[in-house]
């Protein structure tokens, strides 16, 4: 219903196996912090809309695996944020900030 920002993490296993190959340059790795392992979209996506895949190739490293095994988890979040006194944040850090925390700000001051 809503426009969002969207993140993902990719897990693949056996990582030292595995080369996860043609990364989109419409996501980028760790955007917001620098020890979150997630790849964020770069833009606003619109409701009903759809990313661009975040990588396009597996290429198995070793052949002697058995079998591998390649993990999105992705999130989303509205793209605005209110404050319970009523004002809000557009802005995809503080909202990210808020989502991680699980808390509504009593304020985010002048909206942004």
């Amino acid at each position: 219903e809503n426009d969002c920002y969207v993140r993902a993490r990719v897990l693949a296993s056996p990582e030292e196996a595995l080369l996860l190959k043609g990364f989109s340059n419409n996501w980028t790795y760790d955007k917001y912090d620098k020890d979150d392992d997630f790849y964020y979209y770069n833009a606003v996506l619109p409701a009903g809309g759809q990313t661009d895949a975040i990588f396009k190739k597996v290429e198995v490293k070793d052949i002697s695996i058995d079998g591998f095994e390649v993990t999105v988890y992705q999130e989303a979040v509205q793209t605005k944020v209110y404050a319970q006194d009523g004002t809000f944040t557009t802005d995809p850090e503080k909202i990210w900030d808020c989502y991680e925390s699980g808390e509504v700000p009593t304020s985010f001051g002048t909206n942004s």
